[in-house]
């Protein structure tokens, strides 16, 4: 049994080589997942390969956003926004 998303550049339809009958859709591959599962914990309650995919795919997408939100500190004297104006540079002569 195997679940697969049918990925194109504006939607994704999710299908179980079982089920024949069975179809899914979604704009985006996170729905597109928690469709699949969702289908896969109710209908083969026993089988667990979609949801191990998904959940390799999860860990790599946070271990991905981890290390891409982190900024540099922001000091007060960088600030735009409040009480602060924003820094004039001075002409060089």
């Amino acid at each position: 049994m195997t679940i697969k998303l049918d990925i194109s550049p504006t939607s994704i339809v999710i299908y179980c080589t079982d089920c024949g009958h069975w179809r899914g859709f979604a704009f985006d591959r996170e729905d597109a997942e928690r469709r699949g599962v969702t289908h896969e914990e109710l209908v083969h309650p026993k089988v667990w390969d979609f949801r191990r995919k998904v959940e390799k795919n999860n860990t790599r997408r946070a271990a991905r956003h981890a290390g891409d939100s982190i900024n540099d500190q922001i000091r007060p004297q960088d600030s735009r926004h409040g009480n602060l104006r924003p820094r004039v540079r001075e002409a060089r002569s």
